[in-house]
């Protein structure tokens, strides 16, 4: 007859209660350390970019008389750009499987009773980072669509500048 055939499950075989508590903390700690990656690679890309709006602005504000009224603008703009950056690069609290200190009290006991015991601090690591990397993320997409119309100003900045030199 044709149809879904059940495997009978043997029942002499027994699951290890350990054997899920570990898979649960091993995914658990490659979770962690993956957002923990991700934050440092965010930051990794962040520092440039603080560098050179701090040099555009600077270069500004060098180059104030040329630019004229303009340049308050422009310097405005490339500080929210600036502000949302840093926002963004500030250290953030990110959390990470208890320290070896909380782990030497536990040093006599099987494995499994330590993971077990330790995996509410995991959770909570987990879901404070997921905060964290939110803020991250939310500052830095500020800043790019800040920069974005600070670009544009200075397009139109440049623009209006060039088509005041070349008439007169």
């Amino acid at each position: 007859m044709f149809g879904i055939r059940r495997r009978e499950r043997d029942p002499q075989a027994k699951l290890d209660p350990g054997d899920s508590i570990e898979l649960v903390w091993r995914e658990g700690i490659r979770l962690v350390s993956a957002q923990l990656e991700n934050a440092d690679s965010l930051d990794r890309k962040v520092a440039p970019l603080i560098a050179v709006v701090a040099a555009i602005i600077a270069i500004a504000i060098a180059q104030s008389a040329a630019l004229g009224s303009a340049a308050a603008l422009v310097v405005w703009e490339l500080g929210i750009v600036l502000a949302f950056l840093l926002l963004s690069f500030r250290l953030r609290r990110f959390d990470n499987v208890p320290g070896l200190p909380a782990f030497m009290r536990w040093a006599n006991s099987p494995p499994h009773e330590v993971q077990l015991q330790f995996m509410g601090n995991l959770l909570e690591a987990y879901e404070q980072n997921q905060r964290s990397l939110a803020a991250k993320e939310l500052f830095l997409r500020w800043a790019i669509y800040a920069m974005l119309f600070a670009l544009l100003s200075i397009v139109i900045v440049v623009a209006r500048i060039g088509g005041e030199t070349n008439g007169r």
